[in-house]
Protein backbone atom coordinates (compact mmCIF):
# COMPACT_ATOMS: atom_id res chain seq x y z
CA UNK A 1 0.00 0.00 0.00
CA UNK A 2 2.99 1.78 1.21
CA UNK A 3 4.63 1.67 -2.45
CA UNK A 4 1.45 2.17 -4.35
CA UNK A 5 0.49 5.67 -2.64
CA UNK A 6 4.27 6.62 -3.21
CA UNK A 7 3.27 6.02 -7.17
CA UNK A 8 0.35 7.79 -6.88
CA UNK A 9 2.17 10.94 -5.73
CA UNK A 10 4.60 10.73 -8.12
CA UNK A 11 2.99 10.35 -10.96
CA UNK A 12 0.72 13.45 -9.49
CA UNK A 13 4.34 15.34 -9.45
CA UNK A 14 5.36 13.93 -12.95
CA UNK A 15 1.73 15.36 -14.84
CA UNK A 16 1.77 18.48 -12.74
CA UNK A 17 5.17 19.25 -14.42
CA UNK A 18 3.94 18.23 -17.93
CA UNK A 19 1.10 20.21 -17.36
CA UNK A 20 3.12 23.18 -16.53
CA UNK A 21 5.35 22.87 -19.47
CA UNK A 22 2.72 22.49 -21.94
CA UNK A 23 0.81 26.25 -20.50
CA UNK A 24 4.61 27.39 -20.97
CA UNK A 25 4.94 26.58 -24.14
CA UNK A 26 1.31 27.64 -25.30
CA UNK A 27 1.97 30.67 -23.06
CA UNK A 28 5.06 31.82 -25.06
CA UNK A 29 4.41 30.24 -28.40
CA UNK A 30 1.00 30.71 -29.09
CA UNK A 31 -1.54 27.49 -28.97
CA UNK A 32 -0.61 25.89 -32.16
CA UNK A 33 2.89 25.98 -31.71
CA UNK A 34 2.61 24.86 -28.27
CA UNK A 35 0.75 21.62 -29.16
CA UNK A 36 3.30 20.84 -31.94
CA UNK A 37 6.11 21.90 -30.06
CA UNK A 38 4.56 19.84 -26.47
CA UNK A 39 3.72 16.64 -28.96
CA UNK A 40 7.33 16.27 -30.57
CA UNK A 41 8.98 16.62 -27.45
CA UNK A 42 6.65 14.31 -25.85
CA UNK A 43 7.14 12.04 -28.52
CA UNK A 44 11.16 12.23 -28.12
CA UNK A 45 10.83 11.66 -24.99
CA UNK A 46 9.20 8.33 -24.87
CA UNK A 47 11.55 7.78 -27.54
CA UNK A 48 14.53 7.91 -25.62
CA UNK A 49 12.40 6.12 -23.12
CA UNK A 50 12.11 3.12 -25.10
CA UNK A 51 15.98 2.97 -26.29
CA UNK A 52 17.32 4.00 -22.68
CA UNK A 53 14.83 0.98 -21.03
CA UNK A 54 15.04 -1.35 -24.05
CA UNK A 55 11.05 -1.43 -23.75
CA UNK A 56 8.12 -0.37 -25.08
CA UNK A 57 6.26 2.55 -23.55
CA UNK A 58 2.68 1.55 -23.35
CA UNK A 59 0.14 2.61 -25.87
CA UNK A 60 -2.66 4.94 -23.83
CA UNK A 61 -5.46 2.66 -24.49
CA UNK A 62 -3.66 -0.33 -23.10
CA UNK A 63 -2.74 1.82 -20.10
CA UNK A 64 -6.22 2.47 -19.14
CA UNK A 65 -6.81 -1.04 -18.08
CA UNK A 66 -4.00 -1.60 -16.19
CA UNK A 67 -4.31 -2.60 -12.70
CA UNK A 68 -3.65 -4.65 -9.19
CA UNK A 69 -7.16 -3.95 -7.95
CA UNK A 70 -9.77 -6.63 -8.98
CA UNK A 71 -12.28 -4.22 -9.03
CA UNK A 72 -10.52 -2.12 -12.04
CA UNK A 73 -9.44 -5.53 -14.04
CA UNK A 74 -11.21 -7.13 -17.07
CA UNK A 75 -10.73 -10.93 -18.14
CA UNK A 76 -11.02 -11.74 -21.86
CA UNK A 77 -11.48 -15.66 -22.21
CA UNK A 78 -11.96 -17.26 -25.52
CA UNK A 79 -12.98 -20.87 -25.98
CA UNK A 80 -12.89 -22.90 -28.96
CA UNK A 81 -13.84 -26.86 -29.50
CA UNK A 82 -11.54 -28.89 -31.52
CA UNK A 83 -12.48 -32.11 -33.18
CA UNK A 84 -9.62 -34.77 -33.69
CA UNK A 85 -7.68 -32.95 -30.83
CA UNK A 86 -4.02 -34.14 -29.72
CA UNK A 87 -2.51 -31.65 -26.93
CA UNK A 88 1.03 -31.68 -28.21
CA UNK A 89 -0.38 -30.78 -31.90
CA UNK A 90 -1.97 -28.15 -30.56
CA UNK A 91 0.66 -26.44 -28.01
CA UNK A 92 3.07 -27.23 -30.95
CA UNK A 93 0.60 -25.32 -33.09
CA UNK A 94 0.32 -22.32 -30.68
CA UNK A 95 4.14 -22.16 -29.98
CA UNK A 96 5.16 -21.76 -33.40
CA UNK A 97 2.44 -19.13 -35.23
CA UNK A 98 2.02 -17.55 -32.14
CA UNK A 99 4.16 -17.56 -29.26
CA UNK A 100 7.15 -17.43 -31.57
CA UNK A 101 5.88 -14.83 -33.78
CA UNK A 102 4.14 -12.28 -32.06
CA UNK A 103 6.23 -10.09 -29.43
CA UNK A 104 3.28 -8.82 -27.53
CA UNK A 105 3.03 -12.65 -26.18
CA UNK A 106 6.70 -12.36 -25.15
CA UNK A 107 6.22 -9.01 -23.00
CA UNK A 108 5.56 -8.07 -19.46
CA UNK A 109 4.72 -5.44 -18.17
CA UNK A 110 7.12 -2.97 -15.60
CA UNK A 111 6.21 -0.30 -14.27
CA UNK A 112 9.79 2.44 -14.51
CA UNK A 113 9.65 6.76 -14.17
CA UNK A 114 6.35 7.29 -13.56
CA UNK A 115 5.12 4.78 -16.57
CA UNK A 116 3.88 1.64 -18.08
CA UNK A 117 6.40 -0.08 -20.50
CA UNK A 118 6.15 -3.25 -22.27
CA UNK A 119 10.24 -5.85 -21.71
CA UNK A 120 9.92 -8.72 -23.86
CA UNK A 121 11.15 -11.66 -21.98
CA UNK A 122 12.66 -15.62 -23.10
CA UNK A 123 10.47 -17.61 -25.01
CA UNK A 124 10.57 -20.17 -22.37
CA UNK A 125 8.19 -18.15 -19.81
CA UNK A 126 5.48 -17.69 -22.44
CA UNK A 127 5.60 -21.44 -22.83
CA UNK A 128 5.27 -21.88 -19.60
CA UNK A 129 1.91 -20.25 -19.68
CA UNK A 130 0.31 -22.93 -21.43
CA UNK A 131 -1.13 -25.33 -19.38
CA UNK A 132 -2.43 -29.27 -20.15
CA UNK A 133 -5.09 -30.10 -18.05
CA UNK A 134 -5.02 -34.08 -18.59
CA UNK A 135 -8.08 -36.75 -17.29
CA UNK A 136 -4.81 -38.91 -16.00
CA UNK A 137 -3.71 -35.90 -13.86
CA UNK A 138 -6.71 -35.64 -11.92
CA UNK A 139 -8.98 -33.36 -14.55
CA UNK A 140 -12.26 -35.23 -15.59
CA UNK A 141 -14.61 -33.04 -18.14
CA UNK A 142 -16.89 -35.53 -19.51
CA UNK A 143 -18.28 -32.82 -21.87
CA UNK A 144 -18.77 -29.33 -23.58
CA UNK A 145 -20.66 -28.16 -20.49
CA UNK A 146 -17.31 -29.47 -17.90
CA UNK A 147 -15.41 -27.35 -19.95
CA UNK A 148 -17.92 -23.96 -19.92
CA UNK A 149 -18.05 -24.67 -15.99
CA UNK A 150 -14.38 -24.30 -16.13
CA UNK A 151 -14.16 -20.91 -18.00
CA UNK A 152 -16.58 -19.68 -15.54
CA UNK A 153 -14.70 -19.87 -13.24
CA UNK A 154 -11.83 -18.80 -14.67
CA UNK A 155 -13.28 -15.81 -15.60
CA UNK A 156 -13.44 -14.35 -12.15
CA UNK A 157 -9.66 -15.35 -11.53
CA UNK A 158 -7.34 -12.45 -12.11
CA UNK A 159 -3.87 -12.93 -13.57
CA UNK A 160 -1.31 -10.57 -11.56
CA UNK A 161 -0.44 -8.70 -14.27
CA UNK A 162 3.27 -7.65 -12.50
CA UNK A 163 4.17 -11.00 -11.54
CA UNK A 164 2.98 -13.32 -14.87
CA UNK A 165 2.53 -12.49 -18.48
CA UNK A 166 -0.82 -11.41 -18.99
CA UNK A 167 -2.43 -14.09 -20.32
CA UNK A 168 -3.09 -17.97 -19.96
CA UNK A 169 -3.85 -20.86 -22.35
CA UNK A 170 -5.68 -24.06 -21.38
CA UNK A 171 -5.89 -27.31 -23.33
CA UNK A 172 -8.39 -29.28 -22.11
CA UNK A 173 -9.28 -32.71 -23.27
CA UNK A 174 -12.69 -33.47 -22.71
CA UNK A 175 -15.50 -36.81 -23.05
CA UNK A 176 -14.69 -40.19 -24.17
CA UNK A 177 -10.86 -40.35 -25.41
CA UNK A 178 -12.13 -42.25 -28.68
CA UNK A 179 -14.15 -39.11 -29.17
CA UNK A 180 -10.87 -36.91 -29.59
CA UNK A 181 -12.48 -33.88 -28.38
CA UNK A 182 -11.17 -30.40 -26.99
CA UNK A 183 -11.22 -27.39 -26.24
CA UNK A 184 -8.48 -24.63 -26.53
CA UNK A 185 -8.68 -21.84 -24.05
CA UNK A 186 -6.79 -18.66 -23.56
CA UNK A 187 -7.33 -16.24 -20.85
CA UNK A 188 -6.32 -12.19 -20.92
CA UNK A 189 -6.28 -9.20 -19.01
CA UNK A 190 -7.76 -6.54 -21.20
CA UNK A 191 -4.93 -4.49 -20.84
CA UNK A 192 -2.73 -6.63 -23.38
CA UNK A 193 -5.35 -6.28 -26.00
CA UNK A 194 -8.97 -6.09 -27.40
CA UNK A 195 -11.45 -8.63 -28.05
CA UNK A 196 -10.54 -7.88 -31.96
CA UNK A 197 -6.86 -8.98 -30.87
CA UNK A 198 -7.97 -11.94 -29.39
CA UNK A 199 -9.98 -12.76 -33.00
CA UNK A 200 -6.94 -12.21 -34.88
CA UNK A 201 -5.06 -14.18 -32.71
CA UNK A 202 -7.44 -17.58 -32.31
CA UNK A 203 -7.97 -17.05 -36.44
CA UNK A 204 -4.72 -15.84 -37.72
CA UNK A 205 -3.19 -19.00 -36.72
CA UNK A 206 -5.23 -21.51 -38.44
CA UNK A 207 -4.32 -23.33 -41.45
CA UNK A 208 -6.91 -21.92 -43.58
CA UNK A 209 -6.61 -18.55 -42.90
CA UNK A 210 -7.22 -15.35 -44.71
CA UNK A 211 -8.78 -11.60 -44.27
CA UNK A 212 -11.14 -12.89 -47.16
CA UNK A 213 -12.93 -15.03 -44.77
CA UNK A 214 -14.35 -12.24 -42.34
CA UNK A 215 -17.27 -10.38 -43.41
CA UNK A 216 -16.02 -6.84 -45.28
CA UNK A 217 -16.68 -4.78 -42.35
CA UNK A 218 -14.05 -6.53 -40.48
CA UNK A 219 -11.37 -6.47 -43.26
CA UNK A 220 -8.99 -3.26 -43.24
CA UNK A 221 -10.63 -0.53 -45.44
CA UNK A 222 -8.77 2.78 -46.87
CA UNK A 223 -9.32 6.31 -47.17
CA UNK A 224 -9.73 6.64 -50.88
CA UNK A 225 -8.32 10.50 -51.26
CA UNK A 226 -4.97 9.52 -49.06
CA UNK A 227 -4.79 6.68 -51.47
CA UNK A 228 -4.93 8.62 -54.48
CA UNK A 229 -1.88 10.70 -52.51
CA UNK A 230 0.22 7.48 -52.19
CA UNK A 231 -0.43 6.70 -55.33
CA UNK A 232 0.78 10.45 -56.79
CA UNK A 233 3.54 10.80 -53.78
CA UNK A 234 4.62 6.84 -53.54
CA UNK A 235 7.20 7.88 -51.19
CA UNK A 236 4.58 8.79 -48.55
CA UNK A 237 3.73 6.02 -46.63
CA UNK A 238 -0.23 5.41 -46.34
CA UNK A 239 -0.11 4.74 -42.68
CA UNK A 240 1.31 8.65 -42.18
CA UNK A 241 -1.52 10.06 -43.84
CA UNK A 242 -3.75 8.31 -41.66
CA UNK A 243 -2.45 9.06 -38.53
CA UNK A 244 -2.39 13.15 -40.13
CA UNK A 245 -5.60 12.51 -41.27
CA UNK A 246 -7.00 11.59 -37.97
CA UNK A 247 -5.52 13.78 -35.68
CA UNK A 248 -6.52 16.99 -37.73
CA UNK A 249 -10.08 15.41 -38.18
CA UNK A 250 -10.05 14.94 -34.30
CA UNK A 251 -9.01 18.45 -34.22
CA UNK A 252 -11.87 19.61 -36.03
CA UNK A 253 -14.56 17.48 -34.89
CA UNK A 254 -13.71 17.66 -30.72
CA UNK A 255 -14.75 21.49 -29.66
CA UNK A 256 -18.19 19.79 -31.16
CA UNK A 257 -18.93 16.31 -30.09
CA UNK A 258 -16.61 16.40 -26.75
CA UNK A 259 -19.49 18.27 -24.93
CA UNK A 260 -22.35 15.77 -26.33
CA UNK A 261 -20.22 12.97 -25.09
CA UNK A 262 -19.80 14.64 -21.54
CA UNK A 263 -23.34 15.22 -21.16
CA UNK A 264 -24.29 11.26 -22.24
CA UNK A 265 -21.80 10.18 -19.66
CA UNK A 266 -22.13 12.56 -16.82
CA UNK A 267 -25.79 12.80 -17.04
CA UNK A 268 -27.88 10.26 -18.77
CA UNK A 269 -29.14 8.38 -15.33
CA UNK A 270 -32.71 6.73 -16.32
CA UNK A 271 -32.62 5.79 -12.53
CA UNK A 272 -34.19 2.28 -11.88
CA UNK A 273 -33.94 -0.12 -14.55
CA UNK A 274 -33.74 -4.13 -15.00
CA UNK A 275 -30.05 -3.89 -14.97
CA UNK A 276 -29.48 -1.57 -12.12
CA UNK A 277 -30.92 0.46 -9.27
CA UNK A 278 -29.81 3.80 -7.48
CA UNK A 279 -27.27 3.72 -4.79
CA UNK A 280 -27.27 -0.32 -5.34
CA UNK A 281 -24.37 -2.61 -3.76
CA UNK A 282 -20.99 -2.24 -5.27
CA UNK A 283 -20.14 -4.86 -8.29
CA UNK A 284 -18.68 -8.79 -6.01
CA UNK A 285 -16.05 -8.92 -9.12
CA UNK A 286 -17.34 -12.50 -9.18
CA UNK A 287 -19.48 -13.20 -12.45
CA UNK A 288 -20.64 -15.73 -14.69
CA UNK A 289 -21.73 -16.29 -18.28
CA UNK A 290 -24.51 -18.24 -20.37
CA UNK A 291 -24.08 -18.76 -23.98
CA UNK A 292 -27.70 -18.39 -26.25
CA UNK A 293 -27.91 -20.88 -28.59
CA UNK A 294 -26.52 -20.80 -32.13
CA UNK A 295 -28.82 -18.76 -35.10
CA UNK A 296 -28.24 -19.41 -38.76
CA UNK A 297 -26.17 -15.79 -40.08
CA UNK A 298 -27.63 -16.51 -43.24
CA UNK A 299 -31.27 -16.49 -42.33
CA UNK A 300 -31.11 -13.54 -40.17
CA UNK A 301 -29.19 -11.52 -42.89
CA UNK A 302 -31.60 -12.49 -45.35
CA UNK A 303 -34.48 -10.89 -43.09
CA UNK A 304 -32.58 -7.81 -42.61
CA UNK A 305 -31.85 -6.97 -45.90
CA UNK A 306 -35.87 -7.59 -47.08
CA UNK A 307 -37.23 -3.99 -48.36
CA UNK A 308 -39.48 -2.99 -45.48
CA UNK A 309 -36.82 -3.59 -42.85
CA UNK A 310 -33.22 -2.96 -44.62
CA UNK A 311 -30.96 -2.11 -41.52
CA UNK A 312 -27.74 -3.45 -40.67
CA UNK A 313 -26.84 -6.49 -38.69
CA UNK A 314 -25.53 -4.27 -35.79
CA UNK A 315 -29.03 -2.43 -36.09
CA UNK A 316 -30.80 -5.79 -35.81
CA UNK A 317 -29.17 -6.57 -32.91
CA UNK A 318 -29.85 -3.76 -31.09
CA UNK A 319 -32.93 -3.90 -31.55
CA UNK A 320 -33.27 -7.30 -30.63
CA UNK A 321 -31.48 -6.32 -27.14
CA UNK A 322 -33.93 -3.24 -27.01
CA UNK A 323 -37.18 -5.55 -27.53
CA UNK A 324 -35.99 -8.00 -24.90
CA UNK A 325 -35.30 -5.47 -22.67
CA UNK A 326 -38.66 -4.03 -23.16
CA UNK A 327 -39.80 -7.45 -22.16
CA UNK A 328 -38.50 -7.20 -18.79
CA UNK A 329 -40.21 -3.56 -18.31
CA UNK A 330 -43.51 -4.76 -19.66
CA UNK A 331 -43.71 -8.08 -16.80
CA UNK A 332 -43.01 -4.89 -14.25
CA UNK A 333 -44.84 -1.90 -15.15
CA UNK A 334 -44.94 -0.48 -11.78
CA UNK A 335 -41.08 0.08 -11.89
CA UNK A 336 -40.44 0.25 -14.93
CA UNK A 337 -43.41 1.75 -16.44
CA UNK A 338 -41.95 5.31 -17.02
CA UNK A 339 -38.75 3.90 -18.80
CA UNK A 340 -38.40 4.71 -22.70
CA UNK A 341 -34.40 3.66 -23.10
CA UNK A 342 -31.87 2.61 -20.92
CA UNK A 343 -28.03 3.46 -21.86
CA UNK A 344 -25.45 0.84 -23.50
CA UNK A 345 -21.73 1.00 -23.93
CA UNK A 346 -20.68 -0.07 -27.17
CA UNK A 347 -17.03 -1.02 -28.06
CA UNK A 348 -15.81 -0.19 -31.18
CA UNK A 349 -12.68 -1.30 -33.02
CA UNK A 350 -10.44 0.59 -34.69
CA UNK A 351 -8.82 -1.94 -36.80
CA UNK A 352 -9.71 -4.51 -39.45
CA UNK A 353 -8.67 -8.28 -39.38
CA UNK A 354 -4.79 -8.77 -40.41
CA UNK A 355 -3.37 -9.98 -44.08
CA UNK A 356 -1.52 -12.45 -42.09
CA UNK A 357 -0.36 -14.14 -38.96
CA UNK A 358 2.66 -11.56 -39.18
CA UNK A 359 0.35 -8.90 -39.02
CA UNK A 360 -1.13 -9.87 -36.26
CA UNK A 361 -1.89 -6.60 -33.83
CA UNK A 362 -2.43 -7.27 -30.19
CA UNK A 363 -3.71 -4.39 -28.13
CA UNK A 364 -6.48 -2.02 -27.33
CA UNK A 365 -7.64 0.04 -30.03
CA UNK A 366 -10.99 -0.32 -29.50
CA UNK A 367 -13.32 3.15 -28.46
CA UNK A 368 -16.61 3.11 -26.73
CA UNK A 369 -19.29 5.19 -27.71
CA UNK A 370 -22.68 5.54 -25.04
CA UNK A 371 -25.90 5.03 -27.02
CA UNK A 372 -29.50 5.50 -25.60
CA UNK A 373 -31.53 1.98 -26.73
CA UNK A 374 -34.36 3.37 -27.22
CA UNK A 375 -36.83 0.49 -26.39
CA UNK A 376 -39.75 -0.88 -28.61
CA UNK A 377 -42.15 -3.81 -28.76
CA UNK A 378 -42.26 -4.22 -32.87
CA UNK A 379 -39.29 -3.57 -35.24
CA UNK A 380 -41.05 -2.78 -38.34
CA UNK A 381 -43.05 -0.12 -36.86
CA UNK A 382 -39.99 1.59 -34.76
CA UNK A 383 -37.02 0.90 -36.42
CA UNK A 384 -36.46 4.67 -36.76
CA UNK A 385 -35.67 5.06 -33.77
CA UNK A 386 -32.59 2.60 -33.95
CA UNK A 387 -31.47 3.84 -37.12
CA UNK A 388 -30.93 7.61 -35.77
CA UNK A 389 -29.51 6.96 -33.02
CA UNK A 390 -26.72 4.59 -34.61
CA UNK A 391 -26.56 7.05 -37.23
CA UNK A 392 -25.77 10.01 -34.98
CA UNK A 393 -23.18 8.27 -32.59
CA UNK A 394 -21.99 4.69 -33.72
CA UNK A 395 -21.77 5.77 -37.41
CA UNK A 396 -20.11 9.34 -36.98
CA UNK A 397 -16.08 9.37 -36.76
CA UNK A 398 -16.34 12.94 -35.48
CA UNK A 399 -17.75 11.02 -31.88
CA UNK A 400 -15.04 7.83 -31.99
CA UNK A 401 -12.52 10.33 -32.71
CA UNK A 402 -13.63 12.99 -29.54
CA UNK A 403 -13.91 9.75 -27.49
CA UNK A 404 -10.35 8.18 -28.28
CA UNK A 405 -8.99 12.20 -27.49
CA UNK A 406 -10.42 12.39 -24.04
CA UNK A 407 -8.69 8.79 -23.20
CA UNK A 408 -5.40 10.24 -24.85
CA UNK A 409 -5.48 13.81 -22.89
CA UNK A 410 -6.63 12.48 -19.67
CA UNK A 411 -4.04 9.72 -19.88
CA UNK A 412 -1.27 12.27 -20.82
CA UNK A 413 -1.83 14.64 -18.09
CA UNK A 414 -3.41 12.67 -15.10
CA UNK A 415 -1.92 9.76 -13.03
CA UNK A 416 -4.03 6.11 -13.75
CA UNK A 417 -5.97 6.65 -10.57
CA UNK A 418 -7.64 9.44 -11.11
CA UNK A 419 -8.23 8.59 -14.57
CA UNK A 420 -9.91 5.56 -13.60
CA UNK A 421 -11.76 7.30 -10.65
CA UNK A 422 -13.39 8.72 -13.56
CA UNK A 423 -14.14 6.18 -15.81
CA UNK A 424 -15.90 4.65 -12.87
CA UNK A 425 -18.47 7.98 -12.74
CA UNK A 426 -18.65 7.27 -16.66
CA UNK A 427 -19.58 3.70 -15.97
CA UNK A 428 -22.04 4.01 -12.92
CA UNK A 429 -24.71 5.38 -15.90
CA UNK A 430 -24.06 2.28 -17.92
CA UNK A 431 -26.36 -0.11 -17.81
CA UNK A 432 -24.77 -2.93 -20.27
CA UNK A 433 -21.77 -3.16 -22.43
CA UNK A 434 -22.75 -4.84 -25.76
CA UNK A 435 -20.28 -5.17 -28.92
CA UNK A 436 -20.79 -7.31 -32.29
CA UNK A 437 -17.52 -9.14 -33.41
CA UNK A 438 -18.42 -10.68 -36.60
CA UNK A 439 -15.89 -13.96 -37.29
CA UNK A 440 -15.03 -15.78 -39.82
CA UNK A 441 -17.23 -17.17 -42.52
CA UNK A 442 -15.32 -20.46 -42.82
CA UNK A 443 -14.58 -23.17 -40.84
CA UNK A 444 -11.41 -23.30 -39.21
CA UNK A 445 -8.46 -25.47 -38.72
CA UNK A 446 -5.92 -25.84 -36.49
CA UNK A 447 -3.30 -28.52 -38.01
CA UNK A 448 -6.24 -30.12 -40.04
CA UNK A 449 -7.74 -30.59 -36.75
CA UNK A 450 -11.27 -29.14 -36.90
CA UNK A 451 -12.59 -25.93 -34.73
CA UNK A 452 -16.10 -26.72 -34.93
CA UNK A 453 -17.21 -23.69 -31.86
CA UNK A 454 -15.96 -20.27 -30.72
CA UNK A 455 -17.29 -18.72 -27.61
CA UNK A 456 -15.95 -15.04 -26.57
CA UNK A 457 -16.55 -13.86 -23.60
CA UNK A 458 -16.00 -10.29 -21.77
CA UNK A 459 -16.06 -10.45 -17.91
CA UNK A 460 -18.55 -8.02 -16.18
CA UNK A 461 -16.90 -5.51 -13.59
CA UNK A 462 -18.14 -1.98 -12.56
CA UNK A 463 -20.73 -2.23 -15.66
CA UNK A 464 -22.44 -5.26 -14.22
CA UNK A 465 -23.61 -7.07 -17.55
CA UNK A 466 -21.90 -7.48 -20.78
CA UNK A 467 -23.51 -9.25 -23.62
CA UNK A 468 -20.90 -10.42 -26.59
CA UNK A 469 -22.35 -11.26 -29.69
CA UNK A 470 -20.14 -13.56 -32.15
CA UNK A 471 -20.22 -15.12 -35.42
CA UNK A 472 -18.59 -18.60 -36.43
CA UNK A 473 -19.18 -20.44 -39.79
CA UNK A 474 -22.17 -18.89 -41.07
CA UNK A 475 -23.84 -18.66 -37.03
CA UNK A 476 -23.90 -16.15 -34.77
CA UNK A 477 -24.93 -16.55 -30.78
CA UNK A 478 -24.83 -14.33 -27.85
CA UNK A 479 -23.38 -14.68 -24.57
CA UNK A 480 -24.70 -12.64 -21.38
CA UNK A 481 -22.07 -12.28 -18.53
CA UNK A 482 -23.40 -10.88 -14.81
CA UNK A 483 -21.51 -9.59 -11.86
CA UNK A 484 -23.57 -12.20 -8.76
CA UNK A 485 -24.61 -9.05 -7.44
CA UNK A 486 -25.93 -7.82 -10.99
CA UNK A 487 -29.98 -7.06 -10.76
CA UNK A 488 -30.76 -8.63 -14.07
CA UNK A 489 -31.92 -12.66 -14.48
CA UNK A 490 -29.04 -13.82 -16.71
CA UNK A 491 -31.03 -17.02 -17.41
CA UNK A 492 -34.15 -15.37 -18.08
CA UNK A 493 -32.65 -12.46 -20.14
CA UNK A 494 -31.14 -15.07 -22.59
CA UNK A 495 -34.33 -17.09 -22.86
CA UNK A 496 -36.46 -13.63 -23.71
CA UNK A 497 -33.83 -12.81 -26.22
CA UNK A 498 -33.93 -16.20 -28.07
CA UNK A 499 -37.85 -16.00 -28.45
CA UNK A 500 -37.31 -12.47 -29.92
CA UNK A 501 -34.63 -13.75 -32.33
CA UNK A 502 -37.30 -16.23 -33.80
CA UNK A 503 -40.12 -14.01 -32.94
CA UNK A 504 -38.57 -11.57 -35.56
CA UNK A 505 -38.73 -14.57 -38.16
CA UNK A 506 -41.91 -15.32 -37.49
CA UNK A 507 -43.22 -12.03 -38.49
Amino acid sequence: MLFSNLYIVGEIAFSSLKLFVFYELIKSLGFIKGIIIFALLNYLKNLGLNWFLKMELMRSVDKCFVSTKVSKMFNLIGILFIDDFDTNKIKDLFIERALKKIKMLRSRIRYKFFNYFWQEVPLNIAIDRIKILQKNEGHNFVNKEAVLDFANKELSNYIDIFKELPYEVYLIPYGDSSEKKGAFIIKSDHCLGDGLSAVSLLCGIADNYSPEIFPMVMQNKHIPLLKKICEVIPFIPYSILEKLFKIIHGLITFPYYAPIITYKAMTKNFGNTPFKTPNEPKATHNCCFKSSKLFDLKTFNKFRRKEDINISFNELMMAAISITVKKFCDKDKIQYGHLKEVMGLIPIGLKGVPDSVDKIEINNRTNGIYLEFGLIRNLEKEKKILKENFSNFIKAPGVSSAMMSFVNLFLEFLPLEILQLIANKFFNNVDFITTNVPGPRDTLYYYGSKVTDIIPILSSNAIKTSIPIFSYDNKFRFIVCTDKSAKINRDEFVRLMEITLDEMLIF
